[in-house]
């Protein structure tokens, strides 16, 4: 089965042939809660989106500001840029609602941090969560599961720099690239994968782009470890939203994904001490 979804990310008419993800289910916001016994048992994971634009930043700022607990405003502050500070604000809006619906607590009781190896750790929850987050201008990105490794990665198309793929990326990588009609997205559909798998991994992103080469046909994305002559055993999808690159791996093959339906921070703040 196909499912089609439009997920409206800053649209642009240059990518708007790229708005479908194949072989993923997509499931709406308020269906969150229902999912929590299907998604402990596993092995599954889920993916959302926030979307967030320059006039959000005063409506990110007086609400998600009170939410953030102490190492979370530390790192707030350490931001000087108002994009970033944005972003790091719209990730955590993201994380703390969605972790909350599915303990059924207000987003406000979810914290965030970063463990002694760091990995990206959600607190506050009776479940342990595998999470990685990641996040770009206009998009945060969360990727959440309880029962396998995780990793998410999130650009905004741009102008590829096309030197980092001549220095780290493989002979076939880079061909890839240089025969695409788009070298913009075949570079970061390339990135946001080998991204995510660091982070899967917990392991730099020089690592993975040395170690590991990318096989991208439409929809079907295949890993290779260097020197090895088996595909690596994980899932992995790709896929180009409107103006953005998503990149996921999991750590297996086997588990199921679904994408729950983008959402703007508004959205996203009428559920976020719903419980």
């Amino acid at each position: 089965d196909f499912y089609y979804l439009d997920y409206g990310l800053d649209l642009s008419a240059r990518h708007d042939k790229h708005d479908a993800v194949a072989a993923l289910r997509t499931i709406q916001l308020d269906e969150i809660p229902g999912i929590r016994d299907s998604f402990a048992e596993g092995p599954c994971a889920f993916a959302a989106l926030c979307r967030f634009g320059p006039r959000d930043s005063r409506l990110l700022e007086e609400s998600v500001l009170p939410m953030l607990f102490g190492g979370e405003r530390v790192r707030f502050d350490s931001f000087r840029n108002p994009g970033a500070r944005a972003q790091y604000l719209a990730s955590r809006l993201l994380v703390k609602t969605i972790v909350g619906m599915l303990e059924s607590l207000p987003a406000s009781s979810i914290e965030t941090a970063h463990a002694a190896d760091g990995r990206f750790v959600v607190r506050g929850t009776s479940m342990h969560y595998n999470a990685s987050i990641a996040h770009t201008p206009g998009a945060a990105a969360l990727l959440l599961s309880a029962s396998v490794p995780v990793g998410i990665d999130i650009e905004r198309l741009r102008k590829p720099p096309l030197a980092v793929a001549r220095k780290y990326f493989s002979a076939d990588e880079h061909r890839t690239i240089g025969g695409a009609t788009d070298p913009s997205t075949a570079f970061f559909r390339l990135w946001t994968l080998k991204e995510s798998l660091a982070k899967l991994e917990g392991a730099g992103v020089i690592e993975s782009l040395r170690r590991y080469e990318f096989l991208i046909d439409g929809d079907a994305v295949s890993c290779r470890e260097e020197g090895a002559s088996a595909a690596a055993s994980r899932r992995f999808e790709s896929a180009v939203l409107g103006s953005h690159v998503l990149g996921i791996a999991l750590g297996d093959p086997g588990a199921g994904l679904a994408l729950v339906r983008p959402a703007r921070c508004g959205e996203l703040l009428k559920f976020a001490d719903s419980f």
